[in-house]
Parts: C-alpha cells; structure tokens; sequence
C-alpha cells in the first residue's frame, strides 16, 4: 500500500469507529437524556429512530451522487456535515433542537455508511480489500465496544453532552487526513457509461417509499393496526414503492440500476444481508431482557456480557477478511451463518440455572459467527459492482442492511410481545418464550446458509 491508501484506510477506519461508538453510546445514554429534558424514555427515544430513519432514506440518494460527481468531496462533506451536528447536539438547549441536530446528523451518517465501502473498493487493490473491509468492520466493533464502557463513565462523571462532544476530535483527525489522502476522480466519461443527470424525482419517490416503510416498522408495535398513525405510513410505501420500480426501469439514468439484480448472484449477496442484519439486530434488542430478566443479572453485568459478542466480532471480522481474500467468499459466509445456526440452537437450550460461563462461551459464539459473515459478503457485494456504479451499489447495499435491521427490531419486538406477553411469568415460564425467539433466529441463519450454497462462485458482474 501506498501514503495514500494507508491514508484512507486510517479515514475510513476512524469514521467507522466513530458510526459503531456514537450509535451504542447514544442508545445507552438515553435514559440520562429523559430525566436532563423531563420527558419519558419513549419520546427520547425519537434521536435514536429518527436518526435510522433520515440516514436509510438518503443512502442511495447519496450513492447515486457520489457516482456522478466523485467520492472525496463528498465523503469530506460527510465528515463535515456530521461532526458539525454533533457539536450541535452537545450544545442543545432543548430536546426539539436536540431531535432536529441528530436528525442532521444522520444525513452526514448517510453519506459515510453509504459511501466507505465504495472507496475502499475503488482504492485498494483486490488481493487485499477483504483484509481492509474485515478491518473496517472491526473498527466498527471497537466502536462499540467503546460506547457501552464509556457511556456510563461520561455520563456520571461530565454530562450526557459529552456523548456527542467526544465525537469532534476523531472526527477532526479524519477530517484532516481525508483532505490530504483521498485522490480526487478524475471526471468520469461518457464510455464509463455514467450519465450526469440526476434523477431527483426518483430520489422523492424512493425517499417517501423508504420513509413510509421503516416508520410502518418502527411503531406497528406501539400502535392499533387501524391507527391511521400506522396506516399512512404503510399506504406510502404501497403506493410509492412500484411507482419507483416503474421510474428507475423506464428512466435512461436511474438513481438505482435495477438491471443489476438480473446478476442472481448480487441478488443473493443482498438477501443474506437482509437476514444478516435481522436476527443481529434482533439479539441486539432481545439479549438485555433475556439477560435481566431470566438470568437477573444487573444492567451493569449485562453490559459487560454483552460488550463479550462486540470484542469477538472484531477479532473474527479481521479473520474473515484475511481469509477472503484467499479463498471463495462462499464458504467464508456458509461459515459464519452456521455458527450463527448453532449458536442459536444452543441458545435456545438454556435454562435460569445455566452457569455464567456457558452465557459467555455463546455469547462468544454469536459474535465471531457475525463477524465471519460480514466482511466476506461485503467484498462479494462489491465485486459485482460496475465500476461506474460503485457508489450506487455500495449504499443500495447498506439501504438492505438497515432495511433488515428495522425489520430484525420489528421482528422481535412482535415475538416477545406474542411469546412474553409483557413478561408477567415466573423466569421458568418465560424461558419458554425466549427459546421461541432464539429459533426464530435459528431459522433465519438456516435459511440464509441455504442461499449461500445456490451462489455460484467466480460469476461476476459484466460491466
């Protein structure tokens, strides 16, 4: 690797750990921010899921702009918009301006979710780019890592603002390296196939298609079916989702090439991101009830077990991307969704008098079963984009993930609703309600491990 690439390698790997830390430090602390602002945890809530909500719906709006006019200026636009924003979510005077900050916020999200795996597809050679996605993905688990240990520390000891003021300074450094490491594109020409129009009539109908979806997902477990509060939402996506198809199939420069999901293979890759990002999202909602509540361990002791899964995932998503640059990303990802398999059967078989050393060998478990898959599907994701539509690939890709991460919360929050019943049980009735849940997730890694064996290895995508 050249000064540059060690260069971006460094940007992308801050920004990532900077994503990971801000999105578990902000979930965790939203608890201190209720009691600071004098409203319920419900309505604080509102930072978290608005934050998804804005990043997902402006993904491929992005993606597609990074294609036309070049990755730099726009992923150091991202850097600005986002560190900007969180000093402003530091220095809210109330929780209104708070909401509209992290909303901005989740734009400059946006644009670095979307746009990292398209640089480091488009700047670091192919014999290496699985090790720099399985690195980069680690940097986001040390970013979790981070955020629930320090959560409770820059609470207690300075003040929930500091959840968004220790932003700056990394994101200072990303900054400054950014400028001076990432080339500027040349200008893309018309033999590359890129048209420079924009399709903006397209990004309003995937906006409010993709708006109607996840807020449909996000409160269908809060509210009445018959509630309008659920109804319109859903209508929007119905009505806006085959508008969209329609545009993008007819336009000559769609904000999303459909045409690419004729490659069955890309298709596949996409799908096990889907069911990927649902049961870990999934256990991410599930795992500290399951823990409190069947177990009684104290929130502190939980968020110990649970920084266990975050640590082995950065050990195991460096692995997977060494491994896939050696061999077939197939049998990288058929691994990791076994493990995922097993991992919840076992889960499954646990009882309230399971000792605290079996909870940590699973846990364990979990965590290198996620970080397998990840990075190897990453790099198999990207090899089947165009090299004039990186950009838009790279954040349809990340849109698929958040879309099954909404779906992975939604899931699960229906299941422990149906199973649980508001956990009114002795912790002996109630286990049965959670080895429901855990085959839930069971099925989803089966299925998604019965996908991976249809992918045919070495097809590529034809430019």
């Amino acid at each position: 690797m050249n000064k540059n690439t060690i260069g971006i390698l460094f940007v992308v790997c801050f920004v990532h750990f900077v994503l990971g830390f801000d999105i578990n430090i902000v979930s965790i602390s939203l608890y201190p921010i209720s009691q600071y602002f004098n409203i319920s945890p419900d309505i604080a809530s509102r930072i978290m899921w608005m934050y998804f909500l804005i990043l997902t719906c402006f993904l491929q709006i992005f993606g597609k702009l990074a294609d036309i006019k070049g990755f730099k200026f726009l992923y150091i636009s991202g850097i600005l918009i986002f560190s900007t924003f969180s000093l402003l979510c530091g220095i809210s005077v109330d929780f209104t301006s708070l909401t509209i900050f992290r909303t901005f916020q989740a734009i400059g999200g946006a644009i670095l979710f979307g746009l990292t795996p398209a640089l480091i597809s488009e700047h670091f050679a192919n014999d290496i780019k699985g090790k720099i996605f399985g690195v980069n993905y680690s940097f986001v688990a040390i970013g979790g890592v981070a955020g629930r240990f320090l959560s409770g520390i820059l609470v207690e000891e300075f003040s929930w603002r500091f959840i968004f003021l220790i932003n700056l300074p990394v994101c200072l450094i990303a900054l400054l390296i950014g400028i001076l490491a990432i080339p500027n594109e040349k200008q893309k020409t018309k033999d590359k196939k890129i048209d420079e129009k924009f399709d903006l009539l397209g990004s309003i109908f995937l906006f409010l298609t993709l708006f109607g979806l996840l807020y449909f997902l996000n409160i269908i477990n809060k509210s009445e079916l018959h509630s309008f509060k659920v109804i319109i939402p859903f209508f929007l996506f119905l009505v806006f989702l085959p508008v969209f198809i329609y545009r993008e199939l007819k336009i000559s420069f769609p904000l999303l090439n459909l045409r690419l999901l004729k490659n069955l293979n890309l298709t596949k890759q996409l799908s096990l991101f889907f069911l990927i990002y649902i049961f870990t999202n999934g256990m991410i909602f599930i795992s500290p009830f399951f823990l409190q509540k069947i177990f009684t361990y104290s929130a502190k002791t939980t968020g110990f077990l649970l920084t266990i899964t975050s640590t082995a995932q950065i050990f195991s998503g460096y692995l997977s991307g060494y491994l896939v640059d050696k061999t077939s990303s197939k049998y990288i990802i058929f691994s990791g969704l076994g493990l995922t398999f097993i991992s919840m059967i076992l889960f499954s078989t646990l009882g309230v008098d399971s000792e605290i050393y079996l909870i940590i060998f699973l846990l364990g478990l979990y965590g290198i079963s996620v970080g397998l898959s990840i990075p190897a599907n990453t790099k198999a994701v990207m090899e089947y984009a165009p090299e004039f539509a990186k950009g838009s690939v790279s954040a349809f890709m990340i849109t698929i993930i958040r879309i099954g991460s909404a779906f992975g919360i939604c899931l699960y929050g229906i299941l422990y609703s149906l199973f649980l019943n508001g956990e009114s049980g002795t912790s002996g009735t109630n286990i049965i309600g959670y080895k429901y849940i855990f085959l839930f997730g069971a099925l989803v890694s089966l299925l998604g491990t019965i996908i991976c064996l249809t992918i045919n290895i070495n097809k590529k995508m034809i430019n």
